[in-house]
């Protein structure tokens, strides 16, 4: 029922009704994302600033504390230095050997402690330990640690690492002076933990510093030790403690910030004189050589007191929104609307059969086009009407004339086909006579399988016995199939059969020579020509053919059988053009197979090609059954391997087995 009611209204209506609760809802949420992000904005300016005051008292009192440290520690290297040379120049005064003043020297150097328990020694250019208190290290060399290799580059100066002595698992921060003594090649080296250098600063130093950061109007930066004594407050004594102290809740947040050392936390506090406690964030950090917690806070309400002004403003923006969605909602409604009613009257006189009527187009935009649409729609109607009969006759002729045309031309395009079809049977049959004919000796048995990828082939298989009792086994393969590729072998079988008497060589030769006169460049063929005599030698050319496999009878790997230059038929002639023969005695029971290269290169479904590696393992497994049998099972196991599908090149095989 509402939505019949819905789909009645005009619209205008329908406009208000959808639009407005849309455009309100997202005026709505984008005023209250726009103040959400402010919040969070707000709020994360806040954390950024305590933070960033935090470090900054951080750095300062790591600042003062570095400073003094290597002052200290600076003095201690240069007053040893002094000691080192004026024994060095007791030494070329010759009141004391080298040795000895370096004995003494070092004795003055190892009798002071630096800190509780930092120590002097010194290494040479190549971190060698020259004195140190650790008897044991003299000359170890030591420069596998970091910083001496730090030491051995600088030389003079200040540096700072981290060390466990022998028996601590956790390594602290160690401070190191450093100056150098050319004449002995001495680095000396003033060192000790940093933590046990508190006392060379004074708070004072920096105290004013810190007390002059305000965040907001109440907020300040304060810094505790780590039994939550006050080291500097602006309100609080020094000395004061507020280890247990506990917030509104009964948080001991002191307590926490001083366990966890870094980070931030959010309590409740209440000052002397006020009604309630108030939301307070601290941010607080650790500085590890002195113990102390540097926390920075304020709170948090002292930052948000703008976000009531902004959200007061996206409130008044949200209200004037809405009253220009609806008078805009109005007009533009109104602008589609009127245009609208006038279209409906004219269609109106339309279906009543006056195809005069036309809109006036006032505007460009979408519903002026759709005026000028009409008016061209209504102009074409009238044009139709009067010359409909007229132009259906002729489209009808027009049409008659054309299936007319298109009959014939089909019943031509048939007969051609079939001419064609007729010759490809024909030739198909020619050249399978080609093949067939053939006797093998007493001493051979044959087995052949010739699959054509369509009704001619370019694999061409010849078998004849030579006067002299030689019989011969030539398979070939031209490029690409059909017309041109079986022409190419028939052109070969004319020359097998004129030379029926010429050795391999000579036959291959002569057919190479042929085909490079009379085939195009991009023709050629690849073949192999084996010759048996009735003693079991085997002869053999192969031009750019896949070797033939021979199948001992005694079992054991099959062996390839190639010539060892192999090139292609058609290309080039003599002197570029260059096969070589070889030979084979073969026993009784020993098989062999010449095939083309459809049987290697036959793939899966997904693209893995069949290959030589298969071909010769199938053959090793089936060695003892015959010739015939291989084949056959060669065959089907490819089909098997192929999923059944159809080969996409021709297939030839010829198969032998020598009978003694």
């Amino acid at each position: 029922m509402t939505m019949h009611f819905f789909k009645d209204l005009s619209i205008r209506s329908k406009l208000l009704i959808a639009y407005l609760p849309l455009a309100v809802l997202a005026t709505v949420i984008s005023s209250a994302i726009v103040f959400a992000v402010t919040f969070r904005i707000m709020e994360h300016n806040i954390e950024l600033e305590l933070s960033r005051s935090t470090d900054t008292i951080l750095n300062m009192v790591k600042t003062v504390t570095t400073s003094s440290i290597r002052n200290h520690l600076r003095a201690l290297a240069e007053k040893n230095r002094e000691i080192v040379q004026f024994h060095y120049k007791l030494s070329q005064s010759g009141a004391l050997s080298e040795q000895e003043a370096k004995a003494q020297a070092a004795a003055i150097l190892l009798s002071q402690q630096i800190g509780k328990t930092g120590y002097i020694y010194c290494i040479n250019s190549r971190g060698i330990i020259q004195v140190h208190p650790r008897a044991k290290l003299h000359n170890v060399d030591l420069s596998k640690n970091y910083f001496i290799k730090i030491q051995k580059i600088k030389k003079e100066g200040y540096i700072e690492y981290n060390w466990a002595n022998p028996g601590e698992t956790i390594k602290k921060p160690k401070a190191l002076y450093m100056s150098y003594f050319k004449p002995w090649d001495w680095i000396i080296s003033v060192s000790s933990y940093r933590e046990e250098f508190t006392d060379l600063f004074n708070v004072e130093d920096f105290e004013n510093s810190i007390l002059s950061m305000k965040f907001g109007d109440t907020g300040y930066s304060y810094i505790l030790d780590e039994k939550g004594n006050i080291v500097i407050h602006p309100v609080l004594m020094k000395g004061d403690n507020f280890y247990n102290t506990k917030d509104a809740t009964g948080r001991l947040f002191f307590k926490e910030m001083i366990e966890n050392k870094r980070g931030k936390i959010i309590y409740f506090w209440q000052n002397p004189g006020e009604k309630e406690p108030r939301e307070k964030l601290a941010i607080f950090n650790y500085i590890p050589e002195l113990g102390w917690s540097v926390i920075s806070s304020s709170y948090r309400e002292e930052f948000y007191n703008h976000l009531e002004h902004t959200g007061y403003v996206v409130l008044g923006v949200t209200a004037i929104m809405i009253f220009m969605i609806l008078f805009l909602t109005w007009w533009i409604s109104s602008t589609i609307t009127r245009p609208l009613k006038d279209l409906m009257l004219n269609f109106e006189k339309g279906a009543g059969g006056d195809f005069t009527s036309r809109m006036n187009r006032a505007s460009r935009d979408e519903l002026g086009q759709l005026s000028h649409y009409y008016n061209n729609f209504m102009g074409r109607l009238q044009e139709y009407s009067e010359n409909l009969e007229e132009l259906v006759q002729q489209r009808t002729e027009e049409l008659h004339k054309t299936l007319s045309q298109l009959k014939e031309k089909t019943r031509e395009l048939f007969h051609k086909n079939c001419e064609i079809e007729t010759d490809l049977h024909t030739a198909e049959g020619l050249q399978r006579e080609l093949f067939s004919h053939y006797s093998p000796p007493s001493y051979l048995k044959i087995a052949t399988r010739y699959i054509p990828y369509s009704h001619v082939s370019g694999d061409i298989y010849k078998l004849y016995q030579n006067d002299q009792h030689m019989f011969n086994l030539f398979l070939g393969d031209s490029t690409g199939h059909g017309v041109a590729a079986a022409l190419t072998t028939i052109m070969a079988d004319i020359l097998l059969v004129q030379q029926r008497n010429a050795t391999p060589m000579e036959a291959i030769k002569s057919i190479n020579e042929s085909l490079e006169k009379n085939l195009p460049p991009e023709r050629f063929m690849t073949a192999v020509h084996a010759q048996i005599s009735p003693e079991g030698l085997l002869t053999l050319v192969s031009a750019g053919h896949p070797p033939i496999i021979i199948i001992p009878a005694s079992g054991g790997e099959p062996i390839l059988l190639s010539s060892s230059e192999s090139m292609l038929l058609g290309i080039f002639t003599d002197p570029i053009f260059q096969v070589n023969q070889a030979e084979y005695q073969l026993k009784k029971g020993d098989k062999g197979i010449l095939y083309s290269d459809g049987i290697i290169e036959c793939t899966t479904p997904e693209g893995s090609m069949f290959g030589l590696d298969n071909l010769c393992r199938f053959i090793r497994e089936n060695h003892s059954k015959g010739v015939k049998e291989v084949i056959s099972l060669l065959l089907k196991h490819v089909e098997t391997f192929t999923s059944n599908q159809k080969p996409t090149d021709d297939i030839t095989l010829v198969g032998f087995e020598y009978l003694g």
